[in-house]
């Protein structure tokens, strides 16, 4: 039986009298559990002089029936009663979902740490002692109402999002699918459908939208604001409309182009605009690692599972989870790990390496390559429905040399981003480097333009960039083995036209009558050598002592 010592007449008047000065709370119900008649008609007198209605039970199983079927705003539990005491009541509202959110206030005349800890440690909001302070009580109620009137106006307006959301995505899917379906209408009648011309919809080379003029200038805007990508490609800002639609589904996105052209750049951009940008994005290129390492790196694996395997692994489809993983290079995966990706796109299910559990992953698969699968299926080498699991939704990107309007604006981006990096000023290109620029087929793409920007910035020194400046495999591929001069002391390139150093190969001085090297000039060579003094010294063409005592004498004129 539950100890009760009931309050004194006086400490009850008094706290009666306090009621007038209590402001009013809403109006709430409240469940007292008690198997002394007394203290529950105390309680009661209480909760219902605070302004709330009061319900009682006067056991445990009572109490679970009343919450069960009233599922009141706040619940006064004793703790010491026959059969089913308030510990274990306190436990089994806590288990059960339809009860587990009600806060509990432990109503006891135990006063012992061990069992605040317990109760507390159990789910209850609250613990007083009894005999009862009715201001107390009043205080204690208040905070645990309005801490649970701000939960569910929390999880109201959660709710209502959700449903807000889940609308917008349904919208999202159908026209995603919409996009989806015209580009496979073409697929099978093998042609350009007027449908499709209708739709806007270019699909001769992978996914692509015909636009507006005024959308064409809103998609580049985007795309370079938030997705880096600058272009002025009507291909390629279509293909950013195109992804723009279909990025909230979930569907798979195959990424082909050349080396170079911003295959990665692209697929981030889809994880960007998807609902899964939040979540995590991993990229993994498949053509560095042995496919027995590439299974357990996509895959995980456990310890021992193969030699060196010293430790359990998760693998990059459990860090993706939620997010996005792209998997560049596709056409690389061997046999059996395409048969292991096949059943978790299909399934959403796969198995570490060396374990058999079945693991459920959620997670939105893009992939990328510079060949053709087609080839690759052809060969034997690529299954063909990995292929159409990976390419339901295809995108193409053009190289470079195909993308001519978007030369110049590229390098000057990189150029001054280089110059600026190394506290350098940022001249005009001289418009002999610009046509060269130009006339250059780029096979390297976007890549190739970047490391020539940055060797350039790198010697041009805030001085005027000139022909000569350029890479000779790029002068030479040109035609251009004369370059311009620029103000100030001529700079020539590093290396006479042709004599660029191959590997294990020392270079050809240039000509004897050439400026002495600038410590730009030498800085480059080490940068483009990581710091390997014997390489860069064959790639200026002098002695490791020459570029010692070189850059030494620069160095402390700078100091001086």
């Amino acid at each position: 039986m539950s100890q009760h010592r009931p309050l004194d007449i006086a400490n009850r008047r008094c706290g009666l009298s306090l009621l007038v000065q209590v402001e009013a709370l809403k109006r709430a119900k409240i469940l007292v559990v008690d198997d002394n008649a007394d203290s529950r008609l105390l309680l009661r007198e209480y909760v219902a002089a605070f302004g709330h209605e009061s319900l009682s039970a006067s056991s445990g199983m009572e109490a679970l029936t009343a919450a069960a079927e009233s599922h009141p705003d706040l619940i006064l539990l004793d703790l010491l009663m026959p059969q089913m005491d308030g510990h274990e009541t306190l436990t089994r509202l806590k288990s059960d979902p339809d009860s587990a959110d009600i806060p509990v206030i432990v109503v006891s005349a135990l006063d012992d740490t061990q069992s605040i800890t317990r109760c507390l440690g159990s789910g209850a909001e609250d613990y007083i002692t009894k005999p009862i302070v009715m201001e107390v009580l009043r205080a204690r109620c208040s905070v645990c109402l309005e801490r649970k009137r701000i939960h569910d106006s929390a999880r109201l307006r959660l709710q209502q999002m959700e449903e807000q959301t889940e609308s917008l995505k349904q919208n999202l899917l159908e026209k995603s699918e919409e996009l989806i379906n015209a580009y496979r209408r073409l697929a099978d009648n093998g042609g350009t459908s007027e449908r499709t011309k209708e739709e806007g919809i270019n699909v001769d080379r992978g996914l692509s939208l015909q636009l507006s003029a005024e959308e064409r200038e809103r998609l580049r805007t985007l795309a370079q604001r938030e997705h880096g990508i600058l272009t002025n490609d009507d291909h390629l800002i279509g293909v950013i409309g195109a992804l723009e639609r279909i990025a909230a589904s979930d569907s798979s996105v195959f990424v082909q182009g050349e080396t170079g052209t911003g295959k990665e750049l692209v697929a981030r951009a889809v994880h960007k605009m998807s609902a899964r940008r939040r979540g995590p994005f991993i990229a993994i290129n498949c053509a560095t690692l042995s496919p027995e390492l590439l299974r357990a790196e996509l895959f995980g694996h456990v310890r021992g599972s193969f030699t060196g395997a010293i430790a359990d692994r998760a693998g990059l489809i459990a860090e993706a989870d939620g997010g996005t993983l792209l998997l560049d290079e596709v056409a690389e995966l061997d046999m059996e790990a395409q048969a292991m990706l096949l059943r978790f796109l299909q399934d959403h299910v796969y198995r570490r390496v060396g374990s058999n559990k079945l693991i459920t992953g959620d997670v939105r698969v893009l992939s990328a390559t510079h060949v053709s699968l087609e080839d690759a299926v052809e060969r034997g080498t690529f299954r063909s429905d990995l292929m159409y699991r990976l390419r339901v939704i295809p995108v193409f990107l053009p190289p470079l040399r195909e993308r001519r309007a978007d030369i110049l604006p590229l390098w000057n981006m990189y150029l001054t981003r280089n110059a600026k990096r190394l506290g350098h000023t940022t001249a005009p290109s001289s418009p002999a480097l610009e046509e060269t620029l130009l006339a250059y087929s780029w096979p390297g793409n976007v890549r190739e333009l970047m490391n020539a920007a940055e060797l350039v910035a790198a010697l041009a020194a805030g001085r005027e960039p000139t022909v000569g400046l350029l890479p000779p495999r790029i002068r030479q591929a040109v035609g251009r083995e004369q370059h311009d001069t620029i103000a100030g002391p001529s700079v020539p390139p590093l290396f006479a036209a042709g004599s660029e150093p191959k590997p294990g190969t020392t270079a050809t001085p240039a000509p004897r009558g050439r400026q002495p090297l600038t410590l730009e000039q030498i800085e480059a060579a080490l940068e483009a050598e990581n710091g390997n003094v014997t390489r860069a010294s064959k790639r200026l063409g002098i002695s490791r002592v020459t570029l010692w005592k070189r850059r030494k004498q620069l160095r402390e004129q700078n100091e001086s």
